[in-house]
């Protein structure tokens, strides 16, 4: 029996599907890299007016124009807090802002108003009960806020950077977007792209992470 006319038409028949493999996938990554870079080029460039701080736990301060309680604890903050500087979208804006938390339930967090930055406090269950945070200065170890209560009052408070009376002076706070420039739901819709996406990571980079 002859095999022969069955090898050329299995030759030719594997030999064509490889070849219109190989061109869908270079015709597929070229589109993907396209869509990569114009997305890449298309991210806005961060505005960032909020002063650089330390990332971490900060002891809670009372303070006057010239005082300073000797020991920490404030009757709405709390002993301790959370904070750190976080990049975010708001209305297409690339903007830089804080982000924290203290007591059980109270977080910080950042929003455009006017066009300006605003920081403030808001209860877990219910973000539109926010208090103001107004940054007065922000030193190595230590910022100087004012902060809304609750109650409406304006206190004014010191917040001294915890981590460094923990560990060395010399160990640095390195910020990872191991997820990328992201939303976290249900919670935080501040970005624009979901976790762990190739936009996400793009604009990680871009944002200095």
């Amino acid at each position: 029996m002859n095999f022969e006319p069955f090898r050329k038409y299995t030759f030719k028949k594997y030999t064509g599907s490889i070849g219109t493999s190989l061109l869908r996938i270079l015709i597929v990554t070229a589109i993907c890299s396209c869509g990569r870079h114009s997305v890449l080029l298309q991210a806005p460039p961060l505005q960032d007016e909020t002063p650089t701080l330390n990332t971490g736990f900060y002891t809670v301060y009372d303070r006057t124009d010239s005082e300073i309680s000797s020991s920490p604890g404030h009757p709405f903050l709390g002993n301790m807090l959370y904070l750190y500087k976080d990049q975010f979208f708001i209305d297409g804006t690339f903007f830089t802002g804080i982000k924290g938390s203290f007591l059980p339930d109270y977080y910080i967090a950042s929003k455009q108003v006017d066009g300006q930055v605003f920081h403030y406090w808001y209860q877990a269950e219910n973000e539109d009960n926010t208090g103001r945070i107004v940054i007065e200065s922000v030193d190595r170890d230590k910022i100087n806020i004012d902060l809304t209560t609750p109650t409406g009052k304006a206190d004014h408070v010191m917040l001294r950077y915890y981590a460094a009376q923990i560990w060395k002076p010399e160990v640095k706070t390195i910020t990872i977007a191991h997820r990328g420039l992201c939303y976290q739901p249900p919670t935080n819709y501040d970005g624009i792209y979901q976790a762990n996406t190739i936009p996400g990571f793009e604009n990680a980079l871009r944002a200095g992470y």
